[in-house]
């Protein structure tokens, strides 16, 4: 009878005992293997969901920022605009009103001094950039400590200025024709020093015509050069400190535009009784609040006559002097007389309850203009713009401070007919703000060194044995230029 084989049974028991454990050994182990791997692997998901999550609440946060600080941006340079100001004094009301805006779009600027920044990048640029710093908490990633999400945007705007900034002398010649637009003669040695540039925008039918004149022992020296649309007539450096350049066009008149900001003659405090406000003696006119004042002219009385031994003095306002419509001009008249005398902005000093001229800009307060205008006949034409000569005496003009006439002393409306002239050939000239004449010739002769704000005619001659300074247009000066944001 056969007999089993026990020990080799065993034998298998045995063996079969041991890989049973060492199986199971195996599938703990695995077990933590992957356990190790999930847990990589949900940080990883975690991680990315965090950045898709987190990531798009702080893009989205940005995006807000963004179109807050182009809001900001825009609205500082709109205010630049609007007011014509984009000098340092005017730095912390800018700052002001975009700080305002951000907050308005529910942001705010911790320090406006360092995140709303106001530059030049040229001379015909006024630029504002606006940054906001702000942080978006995060619903994800906070498990990586890091609870909040910082967001920065910024936002740029650009203010272009008048094309004319800069500009001391500007020939406009819109009305007359070559030969000179400037003509510095060999009369007199006439020295004319501008601080800016020279702009000459005549361009003469004839190729052979000069449109800048120069000649004889006269003068002229720009420091930001002398720029001529059409031929020049000047030695280098003898009457011409630099070589004119070539202007490739026009430069847009400056002022014309402020032509409808010229107060209508009726309706405000007026002298149109047919005399000039002065006959004789001393006096002090004008408005007792600053405000537009109309002084009409006719046939052989000006406006405004100032002779021997008198004193005109113009309270601070905007004086319009016009032709008496009930006038029929035929031939160009004088809107202002001035032979000898004084005439200046009035100071009413209240101690003593008198008045004198103004010494300087702060006791001539917010300035004078002068506006020569005229007004329209029945058949729809205009009357003839009266003519501003100065021959002698002692005149100081100091230029309106305040909108929309800041800076400019004396103001030909540009819509006058072509022909009236301004004529000034007295010692006595002191004048701190332009004088703009569009419509005829500006001629100034004498001996007497001055110094006057910028001089824009439709043509200029200067002669005499005088040195002239002109001062410059600023950067602020002119019509609104264009604004838009800078990507």
């Amino acid at each position: 009878m056969a007999q089993s084989e026990p020990a080799v049974n065993g034998r298998d028991c045995l063996s079969g005992g041991n890989t049973a454990a060492s199986n199971v050994s195996k599938s703990y182990a695995e077990r933590g293997v992957v356990i190790v791997q999930i847990a990589l692997t949900l940080t990883v998901l975690l991680a990315f969901a965090g950045l898709l999550v987190d990531g798009g609440m702080a893009f989205g946060e940005r995006r807000r920022a963004q179109r807050a600080a182009d809001a900001a941006a825009l609205a500082a340079v709109q205010d630049i605009s609007q007011k014509g100001d984009c000098s340092p004094t005017e730095e912390p009301n800018i700052r002001s009103i975009a700080a305002a805006y951000t907050q308005l779009n529910g942001y705010t600027l911790t320090d406006p001094s360092t995140q709303v920044l106001i530059s030049r990048p040229t001379a015909a640029i006024c630029r504002v950039q606006v940054r906001i710093d702000t942080s978006v908490s995060t619903f994800l990633i906070h498990i990586l400590n890091k609870s909040r999400t910082a967001v920065s945007a910024a936002g740029t705007a650009d203010y272009y200025l008048s094309a004319a900034a800069g500009a001391g002398l500007m020939a406009l010649s819109e009305t007359g024709n070559c030969p000179s637009v400037i003509g510095l003669t060999d009369t007199g040695g006439a020295r004319v020093t501008v601080n800016g540039t020279a702009i000459i925008n005549t361009q003469c039918s004839d190729p052979n015509q000069a449109s800048l004149k120069v000649s004889g022992t006269s003068m002229l020296d720009a420091t930001g050069g002398i720029w001529d649309i059409g031929k020049f007539d000047c030695n280098v450096p003898s009457n011409c400190t630099t070589t004119p350049q070539q202007l490739t066009q026009r430069v847009a008149d400056p002022f014309a535009y402020l032509a409808t900001s010229i107060p209508q003659w009726s309706g405000y405090p007026q002298n149109c009784n047919g005399s000039p406000v002065v006959n004789g003696g001393n006096v002090t006119v004008g408005p007792y609040q600053d405000g537009p004042y109309v002084i009409c002219f006719n046939k052989g009385a000006p406006a405004i006559k100032v002779q021997n031994n008198e004193e005109v003095r113009l309270r601070p306002g905007i004086y319009v002097l016009v032709q008496d419509s009930n006038f029929n001009q035929q031939n160009q008249l004088d809107a202002l007389e001035m032979t000898g005398g004084n005439f200046c902005v009035n100071y009413h000093d209240s101690g003593t309850n008198t008045d004198r001229c103004a010494a300087n800009a702060g006791e001539a307060g917010p300035g004078v203009v002068l506006i020569l205008t005229s007004t329209s006949r029945p058949n729809g034409s205009r009357n003839l713009c009266g003519n501003f000569k100065f021959t002698g005496g002692t005149m100081t003009l100091s230029a309106r401070t305040v909108l929309p006439f800041r800076g400019i002393s004396i103001y030909l409306d540009p819509n006058c007919p072509p022909g009236p002239s301004i004529d000034i050939t007295g010692n006595g000239f002191n004048n701190s703000g332009a004088v703009y004449w569009p419509r005829g010739p500006l001629k100034i002769g004498g001996t007497s060194n001055f110094t006057t704000g910028p001089l824009i005619a439709d043509t200029m001659t200067f002669a005499g044995n005088r040195q002239i300074r002109v001062n410059s247009l600023d950067g602020n000066q002119g019509p609104p230029g264009p604004y838009f944001l800078v990507r």
